[in-house]
Parts: structure tokens; C-alpha cells; sequence
């Protein structure tokens, strides 16, 4: 499961966003007699402008940090 970036800096509108790399996340999901684990991809971009760092938040966890 890949989420989408932003598409335009959250500090000052600009759309000229660098991508700088990805957080990956995995989850172990139960399913009886099987085990499915999820990755989620979180791209990170950089405005060219301002230089923020953007990043779409994180999926919901049952278990915090979990």
C-alpha cells in the first residue's frame, strides 16, 4: 500500500517538491491459519523553496507504536 505525497508545500503553496526518500511501515496481520503482513510507503518530499519537509501522516495502529 503506497500513500500518496503532497502534492504542494503545507508552509508556503509551492508546488516544488523533491523527493527525499520514504518511511516504510509493516504490520502483522492475523488471519486464521495465516499470517499477512502489510507495508505501508509514506513518501517524503522537500519544498525547493522553502525547504520543509512534507509527509503524508501515519495509518492508524491499533496498539500505539505497535
Amino acid at each position: 500500500m503506497v500513500i500518496d505525497g503532497p502534492t504542494a508545500c503545507e508552509c508556503c503553496g509551492s508546488n516544488r517538491l523533491r523527493k527525499l526518500g520514504e518511511a516504510v511501515t509493516r504490520t502483522l496481520e492475523v488471519v486464521p491459519r495465516q499470517w499477512k503482513v502489510i507495508e505501508t510507503v509514506r513518501e517524503k518530499f522537500s519544498c525547493r523553496d522553502c525547504e520543509k519537509i512534507s509527509q503524508a501522516p501515519a495509518p492508524f495502529h491499533a496498539i500505539a507504536r505497535g
